[in-house]
């Protein structure tokens, strides 16, 4: 499909800002992502579809996210890895619901950890406590990844993303845990519990809030109605609600090109998931 001038000169924009982002924010060094020459890796997202899966019977290594380590299931399936991205986690102007889940999880992983663990964070929480406090615990590797926003002409994008110097923007845990595994070596990613289904759990109350319902495989009875926050602080209005959902979904369309160029195969294994991008088995 041929491309209007309109979108053309949008595209060029995109490439002159991304270049701009990616010199004035993009940590260089980054040689810290090591290659892994195992074929497989199996990223569990903490959707309800999770609580089907059967984690003894994967074969290859596995990348946790977000709060798994708060879950009975951090421990059987020992992951080799563990992602956070949210900033949530350690910028300090945030409401106090996110000071305690951070601390519970920091002493989860404190006091179950009984194996090696490599646990990437964004490059902007290296000087964070939280950061520090992860770095002290026995067993966990802290390793940091570049989060820069990069769009524009995909002959750009995928150079940059080779150097890891960013990735599509990561309104979602799943863009970072695909984007490192790539970096890191992996030829096949398998993903479970990406259920993505939030279209129908929003809605907007007689106050004008928009509410959402967002499900994990360990909340599936007990999740409630809650507003989504900004930075932890500030409600997302139902526009910015969407623009959040619309950029994941974008994003992960430019992942599976980028993937497919570099011959290395993803497959979505989560039952209805409303990712439209990767293959489904």
């Amino acid at each position: 499909m041929m491309e209007t001038p309109t979108k053309k000169v949008f595209k060029f924009v995109e490439s002159l800002v991304t270049l701009g982002r990616v010199l004035t924010t993009s940590h260089f060094k980054s040689g810290f992502l090591k290659v892994n020459h195992n074929e497989k890796i199996h990223i569990l997202g903490n959707g309800p579809s999770l609580q089907e899966v059967d984690l003894n019977i994967l074969d290859g290594d596995l990348m946790a996210v977000n709060n798994f380590a708060l879950t009975e299931k951090f421990e059987i399936s020992k992951p080799k890895y563990y992602i956070l991205n949210a900033p949530e986690y350690w910028i300090a102007d945030v409401d106090s619901e996110y000071i305690e889940l951070r601390q519970k999880l920091t002493k989860a992983i404190d006091s179950k950890t009984l194996w090696p663990m490599s646990i990437y964070l964004p490059f902007g929480a290296k000087n964070s406590d939280f950061c520090e406090g992860l770095q002290k615990i026995k067993n966990i590797e802290v390793l940091f990844y570049n989060t820069t926003p990069v769009e524009g002409y995909s002959w750009l994008t995928f150079r940059i993303f080779d150097a890891k110097l960013g990735m599509p923007r990561p309104h979602n845990i799943l863009i970072p845990a695909i984007m490192t595994s790539l970096w890191m070596g992996y030829k096949k990613i398998f993903i479970y519990g990406a259920d993505h289904s939030w279209l129908s759990e929003i809605f907007v109350g007689e106050n004008n809030n928009v509410y959402l319902t967002q499900k994990h495989f360990y909340d599936t009875q007990t999740a409630k109605p809650d507003v989504m926050k900004k930075l932890g602080k500030n409600q997302r209005r139902l526009h910015e609600v969407l623009e959040k959902f619309y950029l994941t979904f974008k994003g992960y369309h430019e992942i599976r090109s980028y993937a497919i160029s570099r011959n290395c195969q993803i497959i979505n294994y989560t039952r209805n998931s409303f990712i439209d991008a990767f293959d489904k088995k």
